[in-house]
């Protein structure tokens, strides 16, 4: 038996690269208390950066991405990175929180009020699970840091 003829063929392999993911500065899981500004990077140069801020899946019809913005409420930020010739990034997501301004602690009897005797004193605040620190009023150390009220305290 003879040999075949010789038969070529031509296969083209296109493998397209994926865009680096966006990244978001400050991290996800930040709180903020008034206002946050966020600011979205991808590695990919020249990639264009869409988000949302609904939390809703991002497309090239969303806000396209072009200087830092600011939010004012609890947020959830997804973003996609496009690039002509390449695979879209994978989506990112970032969740800030707002927090409220934690309130101030009372005290009883009131702060200026003098005595003969020791006396005790109690101290509370109305935001749930705050967290206080105390100092004494001789050298302005902190005696006592992080801890949780659960009750009004009292000190003699």
């Amino acid at each position: 038996m003879n040999d075949s003829d010789l038969v070529t063929a031509t296969y083209t392999i296109n493998l397209l690269q994926t865009v680096a993911t966006p990244s978001f500065i400050p991290s996800s899981n930040t709180t903020f208390l008034l206002n946050q500004q966020v600011s979205i990077f991808c590695a990919t140069s020249d990639a264009t950066i869409y988000y949302t801020t609904d939390g809703t899946v991002p497309t090239t019809s969303s806000i396209q991405y072009i200087t830092p913005f600011t939010i004012t409420t609890t947020t959830v930020i997804k973003a996609i990175a496009t690039k002509n010739g390449m695979t879209n990034s994978d989506i990112s997501t970032a969740t800030y929180t707002k927090t409220e301004k934690v309130a101030s602690p009372t005290f009883n009897p009131l702060n200026g009020s003098t005595f003969t005797t020791s006396q005790q004193v109690a101290i509370s605040c109305t935001t749930s699970d705050a967290l206080m620190s105390l100092s004494d009023n001789f050298q302005k150390q902190v005696v006592n840091s992080g801890w949780r009220l659960i009750h009004p305290a009292i000190f003699r």
